[in-house]
């Protein structure tokens, strides 16, 4: 069974996962998350899943989701730039 609360090893980029249903909700998050690691400079990768097993397997039934090394850290529309920002610095403050 995989433990989806791990996190990568040390030698492994940090994963930054929007999760979603496909509407322009979650499409716009996705983008969004997109722009702010860019900004960031972070050397982390983003990717767009919409298979909804992947929203089962992590307990969740409200999209979209962001999931940070495979955690999740944000569910639902965050509503501004600046909360996706901050659980972001949160979660990878030791990526330079």
């Amino acid at each position: 069974m995989t433990n989806h609360n791990q996190t990568p090893k040390t030698n492994q980029k940090p994963v930054v996962e929007v999760l979603g249903s496909g509407c322009p909700i979650c499409q716009r998050m996705f983008v969004r998350t997109s722009r702010i690691v860019k900004d960031l400079n972070l050397d982390c990768s983003v990717e767009y899943n919409s298979d909804v097993t992947r929203l089962v397997e992590l307990g969740v039934m409200t999209s979209p989701v962001l999931v940070i090394n495979h955690e999740v850290v944000l569910i639902g529309s965050p509503g501004n730039d600046a909360r996706i920002k901050e659980v972001i610095l949160e979660k990878l403050k030791n990526i330079s």
